[in-house]
């Protein structure tokens, strides 16, 4: 298999963020400023721009997944069985918008596991080139890691590794 890096196009968990304030607010009230909370009830938004973009650059071998259905996890799950391989990811290079964060921790969710539209994860042979192009549409993106060889699916934060475990709505064959 040749080298192919993860890109997250959009931010994870914005739509389901402001979800959450809205149904949450007056519990949130209690922990969050009315600014913070407005900011939470701006978040999301479409994702048909990033994938108009995203799919006039996206070779035969690559991958685009919609994680408007499920949460950033599940679909990094389902693309290293799509491709049969394993995968490295840099945590810390997730976008994941300060509100997303700490309404979850407020509500005890992962925000890694919410549904996340207006974000896209993307598997290319040319993640660096494909995100520079995105960038040229006004599409943020970031490489947050690569598929690997190696069976072992690697969630790094810093220092500290932990093994990505078989989220809940995975894979179960057919398309991604």
């Amino acid at each position: 298999m040749a080298e192919k890096g993860i890109l997250i196009a959009g931010t994870l968990g914005a739509d389901e963020t402001a979800r959450l304030a809205r149904q949450h607010a007056e519990e949130l009230a209690k922990f969050y400023s009315n600014d913070f909370l407005n900011e939470a009830f701006a978040l999301g938004g479409s994702d048909d721009e990033i994938i108009t973009a995203a799919e006039r650059f996206l070779s035969e071998n690559g991958l685009i997944s919609r994680l408007d259905k499920k949460g950033f996890m599940a679909a990094l799950w389902d693309a290293a069985e799509y491709y049969g391989c394993g995968l490295e990811v840099e945590m810390d290079r997730i976008p994941v918008a300060p509100q997303t964060v700490e309404i979850c921790e407020q509500l005890e969710l992962d925000p890694y596991e919410l549904a996340s539209g207006g974000a896209l994860l993307i598997i290319t042979e040319d993640p660096i080139g494909f995100q520079f192009k995105l960038s040229e549409f006004g599409v943020r993106a970031g490489v947050v890691g690569r598929l690997r060889d190696s069976a072992a699916r690697i969630m790094r934060n810093g220092d500290r590794v932990r093994y990505l475990n078989k989220p809940r709505g995975s894979f179960r064959g057919g398309t991604i």
